[in-house]
């Protein structure tokens, strides 16, 4: 079940991370200007946002191994990357 956690906080840390990327890529062009930096710092105040609650959350976990917590965060980028990829369009089969 541990490993279970892990997995899914890891999914929607990853999830989170990659729809912000996506949304917020629109606002960020070439020429720099205020609208850009008021997007870079909206995604930037969630992304950490996001990250303080995940860290209570692996807080509570039991230790796990380090190839496994590897091998878990890849699987959950891959299962992230398809299902936002699904969600946004952008992945067709």
């Amino acid at each position: 079940m541990n490993h279970f956690k892990f997995f899914v906080y890891q999914f929607v840390l990853t999830s989170a991370f990659l729809a912000g990327n996506y949304y917020f890529d629109e606002y960020i062009s070439k020429p720099f200007d205020r609208d850009d930096l008021l997007a870079t710092s909206i995604f930037a105040f969630l992304i950490i946002l996001i990250f303080n609650v995940m860290n209570r959350l692996y807080a509570r976990l039991i230790p796990i191994h380090l190839i496994n917590k590897i091998l878990l965060s890849i699987l959950a980028f891959i299962f992230a990357a398809l299902s936002i990829g699904l969600l946004t369009g952008e992945l067709i089969f």
